[in-house]
This record gives C-alpha cells, sequence and structure tokens, in this order.
C-alpha cells in the first residue's frame, strides 16, 4: 500500500500540489549559490592545496565558473520561492515529498541523489525524513518539510507519521 493511501485510511488529508519544477529550479539555484560561496570560502586553501583536496577542489573549480549575476539571480529566485512556498503552505501547512529519487544506494560510498532535498535546503526550511517500508529494497524516505520556524509542526509531524509505517 502506498504512502499516500496509508495516510488518507489514516485521516491525514492529503491534497496534490505540483511543486516538481519549483524544486527542480530551486535545486540549480541551491547548487549554484553553494559551488559560488563554497569557491570563495575555500580559495585560499584550494591555492595551497590543489588537488589533494579532491572532493573540494572539484567544488572550487566548479564555483570559479559561476558569474555574479547567476549568483545574484539564484539568490533572488531562492528569495521569491520562499515567499511562494510560504504562501502554498497557508492552505497546506506541510509539504511531503520523496526525500530522493529512488531507495537508498548499498554501501557507504554513496548517499545517492539530493535534487529532491536540495531546494528546502536552498530555503532553510524545516525538514525531516521517516522511513517507508519497499519490499525487496532498502526503505524509501518520505519528506516532511513546512514553512521556515515550523520545526515543531515537522517534528510533531513525523512523529504522527513514522507510526503509520511500521518497519
Amino acid at each position: 500500500k502506498g504512502a499516500v493511501s496509508r495516510l488518507r485510511a489514516a485521516g491525514v488529508p492529503i491534497h496534490s500540489a505540483d511543486i516538481g519544477g519549483l524544486v527542480l529550479r530551486l535545486h540549480d539555484a541551491q547548487q549554484t549559490v553553494s559551488y559560488y560561496e563554497g569557491a570563495r570560502a575555500h580559495a585560499e586553501r584550494f591555492e595551497a592545496y590543489g588537488d589533494r583536496l579532491l572532493d573540494l577542489a572539484n567544488l572550487v573549480r566548479k564555483g570559479r565558473d559561476i558569474s555574479e549575476s547567476s549568483y545574484r539571480e539564484a539568490r533572488v529566485f531562492i528569495a521569491r520561492a520562499r515567499g511562494q512556498v510560504d504562501e502554498m503552505c497557508r492552505d497546506t501547512p506541510l509539504i511531503l515529498s520523496p526525500a530522493a529519487t529512488g531507495p537508498a544506494p548499498q554501501g557507504l560510498a554513496f548517499t545517492g541523489n539530493s535534487s529532491l532535498n536540495s531546494a528546502w535546503t536552498a530555503l532553510g526550511t524545516p525538514g525531516i525524513t521517516t522511513p517507508m517500508p519497499a519490499p525487496g529494497t532498502l526503505p524509501l524516505g518520505l519528506q516532511i518539510t513546512a514553512p521556515h520556524g515550523q520545526d515543531a509542526r515537522v517534528l510533531q509531524a513525523a512523529v504522527r507519521i513514522e507510526a503509520l509505517f511500521p518497519g
């Protein structure tokens, strides 16, 4: 039984919202801001240690290629999106979404694709993921988010929802 069906059966009111495009654009904006700021924050370290920084060296290289105008545009978009999400949450106090594009990968080398949660990082909203059992694979995650400052609401919802998905 799917997560939405289980939640509805438990009396949780669910409303669909098409936020896929917004989430993808926020992911791109968050990456722009992260790489741009990371490159500048670690420039001196990169000059001293170069490729020995491994992934951090790649971040600096990518971030150096981002123009200041692209960075500013990404910040403006994030600010506007924050208002859009706050407005959406006036009618729907929580947003439920997948936490990743699929089940967690085996092993510890890679945690999976972060594109579905980087949007909430960009907005600075509280978020938590509860596991949902998935037959024949590692659990899937159901991500719960709400507007900035609504941490208690997210935590309360997570406790309630997790009780509906026994491991």
